[in-house]
């Protein structure tokens, strides 16, 4: 009789559980990734000329874009140092002198 009690009781519990996440999805839906609203995502494709030269050289100014925010970042200067930094670490020890 009391595993009965248990099992109702979990289930009425999970019930609980499925209908407040429920309602609380249905009350504030996911907003979906990208740009807000008013806001422009910063893309603006090239003009479709056929040529493919026009071509090449929009995919060289993205690449060249996306590079210059990569290396704008001091991350890489930070590396290069951990770096030096633990190989020094390494060569600290000595073991002649033992």
């Amino acid at each position: 009789m009391q595993n009965n009690k248990n099992l109702t009781l979990i289930v009425v519990i999970g019930l609980i559980v499925i209908i407040g996440i429920a309602a609380f999805l249905i009350l504030n839906p996911l907003k979906p990734a990208g740009p807000e609203e008013g806001e422009e995502a910063g893309i603006t494709p090239p003009e479709a000329t056929g040529n493919i030269n026009d071509l090449t050289d929009a995919l060289e100014k993205e690449i060249i874009d996306e590079l210059n925010l990569v290396y704008e970042d001091d991350e890489a200067d930070i590396i290069i140092s951990d770096t030096e930094e633990i190989n020094d670490f390494g060569q600290s020890a000595d073991d002649t002198g033992l």
